[in-house]
């Protein structure tokens, strides 16, 4: 079968095969114009798409004499619909445009879609880009806080021999917020450390050294003559310990009960009832000192009130070289060569920073399950076991996982 055009009509002609010859003379190949006269409408006629429009020959080379049938063939696809009127377009180019008004339609929902979807996810790239920065910046806070603290550690215990693990101790307590008790005899730099921890966070000092004799207002500050005379019982406590930042109290143990009453609200409630009203104490650490352990039973509830003690020893004999030549050299461990150090820059480790340290651990910061089942087994052999017992409040064993 074949398809030949005559008289610009598109036919299928089948050629029979018998013992005729093939024409030597080639078919016309090319296809008529698309812009061809239309038929007029009572006549119809099929025309062959381009597309679709092909050229069969089968046995060409077979000799053939007989005769020859031609008829007409609809190609399925090759054939489009006639025009129903004139000046309309051609089914393939209804399709055509068809396909590029849903390309069109396409594109435009793609439009929309990024227009309604890109602003947030730009928002989310900010945002994100913020966190990176905002923990760029923690991360640098961090280091510069750090910084502060090795630099404290290094503060504290300038010129001073074997005093390492007292001073961060002391650094550790202000950090805690807590309290520490230094046993040991007199001439071991107790109260200079107590110096260097105020001066090295730039906050109110108060020092004091107790006797039997001592009585409040030593510590509490002396009664109001003005609130006496309109029947007020207050203190004017400016300069004394309800208004001071770190303490220093040298033979604490030595405090009458007239003391010890008010002297444990401070030191663990940090408040402080003066007359009728209950103020709050800024006090961050309490260093205490004694020759010696409590041996009456109402100082017990002032010994609890210290989370961390520590006995302090002189200078063994293999470093008092080394601090004999520090002393001739720089000077005394009495602050002469602490008084140096320069400062008008700004405290080294500020308040402000000692709490926020403070509150960032405590947010962080979980003591692990085998920690605290250890904990409650030490207590436990330290009451029960140990000659004679060592009682540990629940107060104290509170305060070792807060």
């Amino acid at each position: 079968m074949m398809s030949v055009y005559m008289n610009c009509k598109p036919v299928a002609v089948s050629v029979m095969e018998t013992h005729v010859a093939a024409p030597k003379a080639r078919l016309p190949l090319r296809p008529p114009s698309l812009t061809a006269p239309r038929a007029k409408a009572s006549t119809r006629s099929s025309l062959v798409k381009p597309a679709g429009a092909r050229l069969m020959f089968f046995g060409a080379r077979h000799t053939h004499r007989g005769p020859v049938e031609i008829r007409a063939q609809d190609s399925g696809t090759g054939v489009a619909e006639d025009a129903d009127e004139e000046g309309d377009k051609p089914s393939w180019m209804k399709k055509l445009q068809k396909r590029e008004n849903k390309v069109e339609e396409a594109t435009q929902q793609v439009k929309e879609t990024v227009e309604e979807l890109l602003p947030k996810y730009l928002a989310e790239a900010k945002a994100l880009a913020g966190q990176t920065d905002a923990a760029s910046m923690q991360a640098n806070v961090d280091k510069q806080l750090g910084a502060r603290i090795n630099g404290s550690v290094a503060a504290l215990k300038h010129g001073l021999v074997e005093r390492d693990t007292e001073v961060r101790l002391m650094l550790l307590a202000t950090l805690c917020g807590e309290h520490l008790l230094l046993l040991g005899p007199p001439g071991t730099a107790k109260s200079e450390l107590s110096r260097r921890l105020s001066k090295i966070c730039q906050g109110q000092y108060f020092e004091r050294l107790l006797t039997r004799f001592s009585v409040p207002e030593e510590l509490f500050g002396p009664l109001s003559m003005k609130g006496l005379e309109e029947d007020r019982f207050e203190r004017k406590i400016t300069g004394y310990l309800p208004v001071a930042t770190v303490a220093f109290i040298d033979e604490i143990f030595k405090a009458n009960s007239a003391i010890l009453n008010s002297l444990l609200s401070i030191l663990n409630e940090r408040v402080f009832d003066n007359g009728s009203e209950r103020i709050d104490v800024p006090l961050i650490c309490m260093v205490g000192a004694s020759n010696e352990l409590p041996e009456s039973e109402e100082l017990d509830a002032l010994y609890d009130r210290f989370l961390l003690r520590r006995n302090v020893s002189q200078v063994s004999s293999e470093n008092i070289s080394q601090l004999l030549n520090i002393a001739g050299s720089e000077g005394s461990v009495d602050g002469t060569t602490f008084d140096d150090l320069d400062l008008t820059d700004g405290p080294i480790i500020s308040l402000e920073e000692l709490r926020m340290v403070r509150n960032q651990a405590l947010a962080v910061t979980k003591v692990p399950q085998d920690i605290v089942d250890l904990l409650g087994d030490m207590r436990t052999f330290l009451q029960e076991k140990c000659e004679p017992p060592i009682y540990v409040s629940d107060r104290r064993l509170v305060k070792t996982v807060s």
